[in-house]
């Protein structure tokens, strides 16, 4: 009789420190950070909501889990500057040029297309992933189609921040991004893409 091997949870907390304040230039946008009260006020909602979702995780998790932290900026730089005032452990640092681009990278760190493509689950690698996207709290919509895919292997969530800026700041941020795709052989999923892509064009 064969013992199935337990499966081992990793939990990824993707934080996204990109805003419409950082397309000039990678270092104009936090030239004035020397401390965690002048980072910009959304971001660092950002910032401190990773920070509680990682002692929730810490908390409710078994010894163990893995739970990582990757932080998200326009260049790395920027990126470890808020990693060093977020207090989360051993954070990790990428670049990205907006919401679609961080999935991206977060897909290929977790291996979700290769695994996807295997025909059947690898028995030596029973871990199972979540991947939590630390956003503002109106960018839910452009992560939408992953949050409704249902994957034994891969769940993904979403965890919203207050964000009080201006209307005026918010659109301008908006034109920054767009709807993720998930490239699966799922036709429900397909469809909402494109009826949500719809939507947001207007």
């Amino acid at each position: 009789m064969t013992s199935s091997t337990p499966s081992m949870m990793e939990s990824i907390i993707a934080v996204y420190c990109n805003s419409s304040n950082s397309t000039t230039t990678a270092s104009s946008s936090y030239e004035g950070i020397h401390s965690p009260e002048t980072i910009p006020k959304h971001v660092r909602n950002r910032l401190d909501t990773a920070r509680n979702l990682f002692s929730r995780l810490a908390r409710s998790h078994t010894d163990d889990s893995i739970i990582k932290a990757i932080i998200f900026a326009r260049s790395k730089a920027e990126a470890e500057l808020y990693a060093r005032f977020s207090s989360l452990p051993d954070a990790k640092v990428e670049e990205c040029i907006n919401i679609e681009h961080m999935v991206e990278k977060v897909l290929a760190t977790i291996g979700f297309h290769e695994r996807r493509k295997s025909d059947s689950k690898d028995a030596s690698n029973p871990t199972s992933r979540r991947v939590y996207f630390v956003l503002s709290n109106w960018q839910w919509k452009y992560i939408e189609p992953l949050l409704r895919l249902k994957d034994q292997q891969f769940r993904f969530f979403f965890e919203g921040a207050l964000d009080e800026r201006s209307a005026e700041e918010i659109e301008a941020e908006k034109r920054m991004e767009s709807v993720v795709r998930v490239k699966v052989d799922n036709s429900i999923v397909d469809k909402f893409m494109g009826m949500l892509t719809s939507d947001l064009k207007g």
